[in-house]
């Protein structure tokens, strides 16, 4: 893996895809979300903090 450019760390955030959280949770608390043949799960905490599992 290379290392970050100066380039690659001074994109802006409107040159990164954003999707919203409420979008992409569709009103509930947790997903899970396949990448790369594993699974990985999204929660939301009770202080309305996102924590990514594998």
């Amino acid at each position: 893996m290379k290392p970050e450019s100066d380039k690659d760390r001074d994109r802006t955030v409107s040159e990164v895809p954003t999707v919203s959280s409420r979008d992409l949770l569709n009103g509930g608390h947790r997903i899970n979300i396949e990448h790369d043949g594993e699974i990985y799960q999204i929660n939301v905490t009770r202080r309305g903090k996102l924590i990514l599992i594998k």
